[in-house]
């Protein structure tokens, strides 16, 4: 299982599985240590705290399958920090693909002894918002894990996968729910789009399913959320293996796993 990941990114590239067409792969690994990588930008903090750094530093006891001990690490570690940061690809506001997939190992922290919120995800057909970046338009579809959130009128169950779109400034909850929980540790996200049909996959499994034509295409981002500005443990999300692809099938049989 160590080399899993790699062993599917080699096949990718090599075309020998057949599925997709990479855009961007990002594995963010030691040599760019300390920094953001050029090809990425993020919104806050980016290059300060959204930076590629080694697990120690984030507090994650274990690598997933395949990782190299460095990852993503998405925060606002300062005082008052929390609230939404994101990271993206660096020429987001002319990159923009139809039927694409965006999928990341991301390390879910979801705290027991407390009702802080904390929010993991993927947006896919994102729209650049004319200030730059994501924020604060955030239009786009989004697959979220999280632990006492609320969107809207929509309260989502903790620890199960859901879609969102936000449209004119509201969010509303589109297609179906997650049934597994997914709790703290290491988990693969991948969020597809192809035609009006949209995808949530946790760990390969199909956790969500949807069909909306609000966004037809756009770039795809990491995001996470949390409320640890009221916490003095101000907390930071890990990510790792960025991949951005076009897929060469339809959406029924479009999986990296």
């Amino acid at each position: 299982m160590k080399y899993l990941w790699f062993y599917v990114a080699v096949l990718l590239t090599m075309g020998a599985v057949g599925h997709a067409t990479i855009i961007q792969q990002e594995d963010f690994p030691p040599s760019q240590a300390g920094t953001l990588p050029s090809t990425m930008d993020a919104q806050w903090d980016a290059g300060t705290d959204v930076i590629v750094t080694d697990l120690a530093t984030v507090v994650v006891p274990v690598d997933h399958p395949g990782g190299d001990g460095y990852v993503l690490r998405l925060g606002d570690l300062g005082a008052g920090g929390g609230g939404y940061n994101f990271a993206f690809p660096s020429d987001y506001q002319t990159a923009s693909e139809t039927d694409n997939s965006v999928a990341a190992w991301v390390y879910f922290d979801f705290p027991t002894t407390n009702t802080l919120e904390r929010d993991y995800g993927l947006i896919i057909r994102c729209q650049p918002d004319p200030g730059g970046g994501v924020y604060p338009l955030r239009a786009g579809y989004w697959l979220l894990v999280t632990n006492n959130s609320s969107w809207g009128s929509y309260v989502p169950l903790n620890f199960r996968a859901f879609l969102l779109k936000r449209v004119s400034g509201a969010w509303f909850q589109i297609g179906t729910a997650g049934v597994n929980d997914y709790t703290t540790g290491w988990h693969r996200l991948e969020l597809v789009a192809i035609g009006a049909e949209v995808r949530g996959y946790v760990d390969g499994n199909l956790e969500c399913a949807a069909t909306d034509s609000d966004y037809a295409a756009g770039f795809p981002v990491m995001v996470r959320y949390d409320d640890e500005g009221v916490d003095p443990d101000f907390f930071a999300a890990s990510f790792d293996n960025f991949l951005w692809s076009k897929p060469n099938t339809t959406v029924s049989e479009w999986s990296i796993y």
